[in-house]
């Protein structure tokens, strides 16, 4: 009897009923209860309740679930949940690039994503492709590129790296349409606002970008920074930097798990700002990484490094710095 009513219940509309008013009213019909029938009229009414509470928390639940992000930590289970572990292939841009790391043991795929076309096919608009602007051809599309992944089948995480927003949106859209084939971290990456040294490059718009991962992927690592330009001279990430990045992130009340793109040349003379905008922001982390060119003291990288926690700290570096940190660690 109970499950026929519970098949028939709205539940879109007993979500409108709280649970306080709920078990106020379960309390005033026990009062109430002067003889048999209001006495099963309100345990009655408290296996409603009880059913609701249960409703309630599944609601809850699922909804937390289906904007949570597959952490790298937990997916890959042979690195103890240190960040520094995972490693990366970088411009994974081509149909050959893409089959390289796929049978490689690298475990996230960091990718390009522009507008242009793809070479040899025959289209009228331009479409989201692999590659670094200002190139508008490849070899393969997003859309050949995400399924190439998720049929290979071998556990590979993927980053994809935005430098404009006019592609956004529709490789966004892509994306969801295969949410439900995706069981692998998806980050999703941008520079938002403008960084150290006045970098010439122009920031993806940030509003606009929060705005379409939210909209339509939001179960992904959101990897947003800064742009940088770096000539050996001594500079850092700015008090103005983190509160800009952490009021435009405020502004859009985005909870999802975040990690700042940090350059190592700037870490250790950043930690301070760095460190209170990881502290402030509980769910966030930051991935480290490096211009093949950029003069890093790996000493000093490593003993600012040493203040994170490990499940919070990627390193997306080339493999001699790599190498140095993972010696001197």
């Amino acid at each position: 009897m109970l499950l026929t009513v519970l098949r028939e219940i709205d539940l879109k509309n007993i979500i409108f009923v709280t649970w306080r008013n709920c078990w106020w009213l379960s309390q005033r019909l026990e009062k109430l209860a002067s003889h048999g029938r209001t006495q099963k009229m309100a345990g009655c009414f408290k296996i409603v309740v009880f059913v609701y509470a249960v409703l309630q928390t599944a609601v809850a639940t699922g909804d937390m679930n289906q904007t949570s992000a597959l952490n790298p930590t937990q997916f890959f289970k042979n690195i103890n949940q240190d960040a520094s572990l995972v490693t990366w292939a970088h411009a994974v841009n081509s149909k050959e690039e893409l089959a390289e790391a796929l049978n490689s043991s690298v475990m996230m795929l960091e990718t390009d994503i522009s507008s242009g076309h793809v070479i040899g096919e025959t289209t009228t608009n331009p479409i989201p492709i692999m590659a670094h602007p200002p190139a508008t051809t490849s070899d393969i599309s997003l859309q050949k590129w995400l399924l190439t992944v998720i049929e290979a089948n071998k556990s590979k995480g993927i980053k994809l790296d935005f430098k404009n927003i006019s592609v956004v949106e529709e490789s966004l859209i892509l994306l969801k349409s295969y949410k439900s084939q995706i069981s692998f971290p998806v980050f999703i990456n941008a520079d938002i606002l403008p960084g150290p040294l006045n970098s010439s490059a122009t920031p993806v718009d940030a509003d606009q970008f929060l705005i379409l991962v939210q909209k339509w992927y939001p179960e992904c690592i959101l990897s947003v920074g800064w742009t940088t330009y770096y000539n050996e001279t001594d500079a850092w990430y700015s008090w103005q930097d983190v509160t800009t990045m952490f009021k435009i992130l405020q502004k859009h009340e985005i909870k999802q798990e975040i990690s700042f793109p940090i350059r190592a040349v700037f870490l250790d003379r950043s930690y301070q700002q760095l460190r209170w905008l990881t502290d402030t922001l509980p769910k966030s982390g930051i991935t480290v990484w490096s211009g093949i060119n950029d003069a890093v003291d790996a000493s000093a990288f490593t003993s600012t490094l040493m203040n994170y926690n490990k499940d919070s700290v990627y390193f997306d570096l080339p493999q001699a710095l790599h190498s140095d940190f993972s010696n001197l660690k």
